[in-house]
């Protein structure tokens, strides 16, 4: 894995649904999958301090005598973790390599029987150490275990991410399972936010061509994307090399997801979709 340059540490204060799993859970077991799986090891946050405070939000709405003091209750959590750097920043090929690593993590943890869920720009991280650059699936705190009680159609994600599918009326009326097949889109749309709306690790002048993206609710959202697609928007022309190649295939891989891959398995949207992005320098594992 190499060695970690010292950066400093971050502190994340979050009002935590009680009726999920914990972050700080969630991630020992992402800690546990991760002594057993290269794909996962350093390439997820650690935990190096987490507190949950003991009261909660129903026992102030009681104490106020409030309707269903429980309903909905939350409770105060910090962590403690090592900093981290988002992805946006780092020049294409580098940038590149951090989010199929990634990918990777994400398909290894997903496999594990931990879901994400809420794949985002924001949310892929890196830091630096003496071998290279290593990416960081990052913030758990909407992710879902296997097993926990929870639909596989609770809407979660961040609406410039998400798959088309779940972005309209059916997805977010809960009447669409969320699978693998759509954090792999999100993953497929963070790759290209970042390709068109960043050049060298810093964000283009305006107006941006994905701006829209962020201003628009979810069913408008999904219009702008399913255009995006159609219309064959002329590549930006800061995006050069191997970059501009990769764009136009995960374009094509987008409509392949929601057609001929929607009733493969995790496995088969996996090794088909990293099939045709995969840098040679890597292979499957």
């Amino acid at each position: 894995m190499g060695t970690q340059s010292n950066d400093g540490m971050v502190a994340k204060l979050c009002w935590g649904e009680e009726s999920r799993k914990s972050e700080s859970i969630i991630l020992e077991r992402v800690a546990n999958t991760a002594k057993d799986n290269k794909t996962v090891d350093g390439h997820v946050p650690v935990v190096l301090f987490s507190y949950e405070f003991p009261h909660s939000t129903s026992a102030i709405r009681d104490a106020l005598k409030l309707a269903q003091p429980g309903k909905g209750s939350r409770r105060l959590f910090i962590m403690i973790f090592r900093k981290l750097r988002p992805i946006k920043e780092l020049k294409p090929d580098i940038m590149f390599k951090a989010w199929y690593q990634c990918v990777e993590c994400h398909y290894t943890l997903w496999k594990a029987g931990i879901h994400h869920r809420d794949v985002s720009c924001e949310n892929l991280m890196y830091y630096m150490t003496d071998k290279g650059v290593m990416g960081v699936l990052n913030d758990f705190d909407l992710a879902s275990v296997r097993g926990d009680g929870r639909s596989g159609n609770e809407r979660t994600g961040t609406i410039p991410f998400m798959a088309i599918e779940l972005l309209e009326p059916d997805g977010q009326s809960g009447r669409v399972d969320h699978t693998y097949r759509h954090d792999m889109e999100s993953f497929i749309w963070v790759f290209i936010w970042i390709c068109f709306q960043y050049s060298d690790g810093k964000m283009v002048e305006k107006p941006r061509p994905l701006d829209i993206w962020a201003k628009v609710d979810p069913s408008g959202c999904a219009k702008e994307k399913t255009y995006f697609l159609n219309r064959k928007l002329e590549l930006p022309d800061h995006l050069t090399g191997s970059n501009k190649r990769r764009v136009e295939e995960v374009q094509k891989e987008i409509t392949q997801l929601t057609q001929e891959l929607a009733e493969e398995s995790t496995e088969s949207v996996f090794s088909k979709f990293t099939s045709v992005i995969q840098p040679c320098e890597y292979s499957i594992r």
